[in-house]
């Protein structure tokens, strides 16, 4: 009951936000933020949750600190694969995020195909 009596202070401003928490860069002006664990440290960590492994064409394009990022360096679209099954425990869920220059699901259009063959003839085009 004493945590209900407590008074909760407001935050005005939002940069009193990013003083408290962990704020990511959205990369607006071009620049990657920092996310070493300490200044001069002499290792390199594998970056993401559970330690996945990443690699990239053009350094500096993933995303750091952001695990569903909304604004991707060079105008690049964050697509998402799942390679699991719906059903599957959420612990051995795989998954992988691939930027793209083009979303996968850009194409020319459709075409309206001969709607007069049936199931039968269809076999006999192949």
């Amino acid at each position: 009951m004493a945590l209900a009596n407590k008074k909760v202070e407001k935050l005005d401003r939002p940069d009193e936000y990013q003083k408290i928490f962990h704020w990511a860069e959205t990369q607006k002006d071009g620049t990657v933020p920092s996310f070493a664990t300490r200044k001069n440290d002499p290792y390199e960590y594998q970056a993401g949750f559970n330690n996945h492994f990443e690699s990239e064409a053009v350094p500096g394009t993933i995303p750091r600190g952001q695990n569903s990022p909304r604004c991707v360096r060079f105008g690049l679209y964050a697509e998402q694969m799942t390679a699991s099954a719906f059903v599957a425990p959420r612990h051995l869920n795989k998954n992988a995020w691939l930027y793209r220059s083009r979303p996968a699901v850009a194409h020319q259009g459709f075409e309206t195909q001969n709607t007069d063959l049936t199931w039968d003839q269809t076999d006999e085009l192949a």
